[in-house]
């Protein structure tokens, strides 16, 4: 029996295999030389739709619209509830209490809802607040310039916590609770920075180094224990031992930073401003942010930021619409079509040389 002797492939089959082969290489060097770069991606649906706060529960995410509506997103779909804050009162800020339901600070109160944002409930009445949320031992803090609330069983009753110390013209605006259980208070006006210690029932001010007159947005522990606060002329950070604040990168005396969020399984800080979001990495060796640089622009988040969530993934943040920081796909149909277009112009100049060969 003879052996079966291989058919040789025609000129035409080399020149469309190698073509083919080309324009695979391409897009695989692409794939692993460029990978899918992050950058800011809009998720809302509604275009018009003041976004102020998010809230996010693994497959549910909850934006609170400036005119007191609630958009709802879960598993991937979009529903809005029009004007469910009652008397039409903007939800600041959203927090979700464990096992106590949806929680929205807003500006005539705290409000309560145990059904997802259909109905709600006042829990704090007649304060103008910006802030709310619950830990998970359910220790709740909320604060804005109606005052400082706190509450121990999880959201369900809230009392005021005294203004001594703080003097005429500090309007309460965030408010951080320590692992020591004393309150970090950040205000607009006065000194900037107050502290109240756990059994105390007076507010200190801790704004040394601080600009005069500032107002403080934002307020952050770091992993080391130091301080972070974002004022209205950049980003200021303290020392784990105290002492005065000194401010956090060059020329951010320009911006107002109006929130810090820590992305631990990463190691960077993000910074929310009028000019966008900003990050800077952090490192054992660089604990504290010393240069930040601005994130990719996306769609089109060029305009003021005004919140970001680092607590999970994505990373997610408001600028009127909702956006997140995702791997950006978009560059795949244009990778694509350069496959395509190397392979054919390769087999074109193929198949042009084997023809003067013959």
């Amino acid at each position: 029996m003879n052996p079966r002797v291989p058919r040789k492939r025609s000129p035409q089959q080399v020149a469309w295999l190698a073509a083919l082969t080309a324009g695979a290489l391409f897009f695989l060097s692409q794939e692993l030389l460029l990978g899918h770069p992050e950058r800011w991606q809009r998720i809302s649906p509604w275009a018009g739709e003041h976004v102020m706060s998010l809230a996010r529960d693994r497959a549910v995410l909850y934006a609170g619209l400036q005119g007191g509506g609630l958009m709802v997103r879960e598993d991937g779909e979009w529903s809005l509830l029009a004007e469910v804050i009652p008397h039409g009162f903007s939800p600041v800020d959203l927090a979700l209490a464990p096992g106590e339901g949806l929680l929205a600070a807003t500006t005539g109160g705290l409000y309560r809802s145990l059904d997802g944002g259909r109905e709600w409930e006042a829990v704090v009445t007649g304060a103008h607040l910006l802030q709310v949320s619950v830990g998970a031992d359910g220790h709740g803090i909320a604060a804005g310039p109606g005052g400082v609330f706190r509450s121990v069983d999880g959201g369900r009753d809230w009392e005021e916590l005294s203004r001594n110390g703080l003097p005429a013209g500090a309007d309460p605006y965030r408010v951080l609770r320590l692992d020591s259980g004393g309150y970090l208070l950040g205000t607009v006006g006065g000194a900037g920075v107050y502290y109240r210690a756990p059994d105390g029932n007076r507010w200190r001010p801790e704004g040394e180094g601080l600009h005069r007159g500032v107002r403080v947005f934002s307020l952050l522990v770091m992993p080391d224990g130091a301080l972070l606060a974002g004022t209205d002329r950049g980003a200021y950070r303290r020392e784990p031992a105290g002492g005065e604040w000194s401010v956090v990168g060059r020329y951010w005396q320009t911006f107002r930073v109006l929130d810090l969020a820590l992305d631990r399984a990463r190691g960077r800080l993000w910074a929310a401003s009028d000019d966008g979001l900003w990050i800077a990495p952090l490192t054992p060796e660089e604990p504290l942010p010393e240069q930040w640089s601005p994130s990719e622009a996306g769609d089109p988040l060029l305009a003021s930021a005004a919140w970001v969530d680092a607590t999970a993934e994505p990373v997610m943040a408001t600028a009127g619409a909702v956006y997140e920081w995702s791997p950006d796909k978009g560059r795949r149909p244009s990778m694509v079509a350069g496959s395509l277009l190397i392979a054919f112009g390769s087999w074109l100049i193929l198949r042009a040389a084997f023809r003067r060969r013959r």
